[in-house]
């Protein structure tokens, strides 16, 4: 430890006259924190594995004054802290990817099997070092790496044919994220959806592997029955009425409001100010509300509920028609604009399963003339015990008016397609793969490569037949 310490010392930016000394931290297993011997101040953190090699560092930087260095400086950083800690690994491993994020760059450094020279993903060691040179963090995956290499290499052509078949693109209303998409420019728009839609990789014996192998569900949807529009206060609704008003904010949610039957005194020496608007805290006898600044509808709304365990549960059927009411008294139109998405279980359990579950989740995604807004919805969350709304959440654009967008003349699906397939070939590479113990493996599969487009697409307009392509200008790649 005593010489990982002095190693280490020498990347350590503060203090740099005092030694550092290791902490162990209890109910954690072969971690510690890093000290200034004689201040006592902390200076980071570091893990072991189970041979005593450092497994994670990370570096608890000060905020001060600092000259930016230039990437080459870096990477020269980052380079001698590889030979400084793992010597006996700095020959095999090579620079994969430098990320730019603003002010810290993330460098990954990777091995490459022997027979391909492919580059082996996870298999080496990676850093967030800040622009002023302190390394944030380091992680060290090396350890034994299996490269499994097929009896028989499938063709390009077959895996391209193979990936093309199993691709459905679906016709959705999205947003045109500008910090995402090279030309973006956040509005919505209708696009044939390729990302949600494509096969994650081809394998050598023509198995795909889709979003739905990685524990990401698909769903169907169900329309809602017409309601009569129900002249009802949202206070009411929510069982606000009888309270008074607490607290008031703004907030980036819209504005707060806090209600309850207790005095206000008492909350106020119970709870933070910050405590009582935070709609991600529940606070018994208590409801936070959030409204849109404006059009006034409900964001956010949280309570906790005495859940009264010896009452009968009410059903899932008289919690849906609850959330039912509580939706349509926001959304007069709410059977023409919302479906619901259909689950597996909508009860939400505890995870001791002597607890009884307390809550049924409904999740109403937006919809225009069939076709479905990506991202946005409204989540209702109802009390098992009574029937009583306990959480109110909407997520995206739900109010915009997106009636124009599928009113329009569109591009077929086939032209689409046309234009996806022209954008991309699809290359080798290894994967890693959870292997039976501790030793992770690696396998060979085909990956779409979209270097001649300018970047991956997701999606395509279909209207104009604009792709949108990822902005990757911040990632530079090393073979």
């Amino acid at each position: 430890m005593d010489h990982l310490l002095m190693k280490l010392r020498a990347f350590v930016q503060r203090r740099k006259m005092e030694k550092l000394a290791a902490v162990p931290i209890e109910y954690e297993d072969d971690t510690y924190r890093l000290l200034f011997a004689e201040s006592g101040e902390e200076a980071g953190e570091i893990v072991l594995d189970v041979n005593g090699r450092l497994k994670k560092f990370v570096e608890f930087d000060e905020k001060r004054l600092f000259v930016v260095k230039s990437k080459e400086e870096l990477c020269r950083i980052v380079e001698r802290f590889l030979e400084e800690i793992f010597p006996d690994s700095i020959q095999k491993l090579h620079l994969s990817s430098i990320v730019d994020v603003d002010d810290f760059y993330i460098f990954d450094y990777v091995q490459k099997d022997d027979k391909l020279g492919l580059s082996l993903p996870n298999s080496g060691v990676f850093f967030s070092i800040s622009i002023n040179g302190i390394i944030l963090d380091m992680t060290n995956e090396l350890g034994n790496v299996k490269a499994v290499y097929p009896e028989e290499l499938l063709t390009e052509q077959d895996a391209m044919e193979l990936y093309l078949k199993a691709l459905k693109p679906q016709l959705k209303i999205m947003q045109y994220d500008q910090e995402m998409y090279i030309r973006g420019n956040n509005e919505f728009k209708l696009v044939y959806d390729f990302l949600n839609t494509a096969a994650l990789d081809v394998k050598m014996d023509g198995a795909l592997t889709n979003l739905e192998d990685l524990g990401m569900e698909t769903y169907e949807y169900g329309s809602l029955p017409q309601l009569p529009i129900a002249e009802t206060s949202i206070y009411r609704t929510v069982g606000a009425e009888t309270m008074q008003k607490i607290l008031t904010a703004d907030s980036d949610q819209g504005k707060v409001e806090v209600w309850s039957h207790l005095p206000a005194g008492h909350l106020f020496s119970e709870y933070e100010d910050t405590d009582l608007l935070d709609l991600d805290i529940g606070i018994e006898h208590v409801i936070k509300m959030a409204f849109d600044c404006e059009d006034g509808k409900l964001n956010r709304m949280i309570t906790v509920i005495d859940e009264n365990r010896d009452r009968n549960r009410v059903s899932e059927a008289v919690a849906y028609e609850a959330a039912l009411r509580i939706l349509f008294n926001q959304f007069p139109e709410a059977h023409r604009v919302f479906k619901l998405r259909i689950e597996e279980a909508g009860l939400i359990e505890y995870e001791d399963e002597e607890i009884t579950p307390f809550a049924f989740q409904f999740n109403f995604v937006r919809f225009e003339n069939g076709i479905q807004v990506e991202g946005c919805e409204v989540s209702i969350t109802i009390c098992a015990a009574t029937g009583e709304l306990c959480e109110w959440c909407v997520w995206g654009e739900v109010n915009q008016d997106y009636k124009t967008l599928t009113g329009a003349e569109t591009a077929s699906v086939e032209e689409a397609m046309k234009l996806y397939e022209s954008a991309f070939f699809m290359k080798l590479n290894w994967a890693k793969e959870e292997g039976e113990g501790d030793d992770p493996y690696y396998e060979l599969v085909y990956l779409p490569e979209f270097q001649d487009s300018g970047g991956t697409i997701h999606c395509i307009d279909a209207e104009t037949l604009e792709p949108w392509i990822v902005d990757s200008s911040s990632l530079e790649e090393f073979e």
